[in-house]
């Protein structure tokens, strides 16, 4: 009998990789950002009053990265080339398991399984929306996908090294 287990692990593996790639995109915009001086900070400087009392005045202060270096912005942009290789390696990765997901998909025969596995793990809808887009009931469309898991677990079991070797990359990505 088929694992839907390893199956279930198998198709997520696209998600997974497309959920990181958007991580490491927000960091690399976050970057950019203090690179190029659009992030700002509140802080209070104090001042003296016409009566003599300190008080504290809030100014915005451009946000300044500070490095032991000296060079902020050198610091800032191998930091943001150093994150940008590692983007490109994540896309690579996500490519691949779209990829091998894919192929998985497109070898399960019914293609209204396919459609529920394809509209899950590749666009990534939520179980309403694949309903209510097929016209089927939630429940159906869960037996569809129940269905679907035991075709795509036949057929890794068919293949065990290449699926061992797909699930051993996307780890490695972690």
């Amino acid at each position: 009998m088929a694992n839907t287990d390893d199956a279930k692990r198998f198709l997520r593996q696209y998600r997974e990789a497309r959920a990181a790639v958007r991580h490491i995109d927000m960091e690399l915009s976050q970057m950019h950002d203090e690179l190029m001086g659009r992030g700002t900070a509140f802080v209070g400087v104090p001042r003296t009053d016409a009566s003599g009392k300190t008080v504290l005045e809030e100014q915005v202060m451009d946000r300044v990265q500070s490095g032991r270096t000296g060079d902020p912005v050198g610091n800032l942009a191998a930091r943001i080339a150093d994150a940008t290789e590692e983007a490109m390696v994540r896309r690579t990765l996500a490519l691949d398991a779209m990829r091998e997901v894919s192929g998985v998909i497109r070898a399960v025969e019914d293609p209204r399984l396919r459609d529920v596995l394809h509209r899950r793990y590749i666009q990534c809808q939520r179980w309403e929306e694949i309903a209510a887009e097929m016209q089927y009931s939630y429940r159906q469309t869960l037996r569809f996908h129940g269905d679907g898991l035991l075709q795509v677990g036949q057929f890794l079991e068919k293949n065990p090294k290449k699926f061992r070797n797909v699930l051993k990359c996307h780890r490695m990505s972690h």
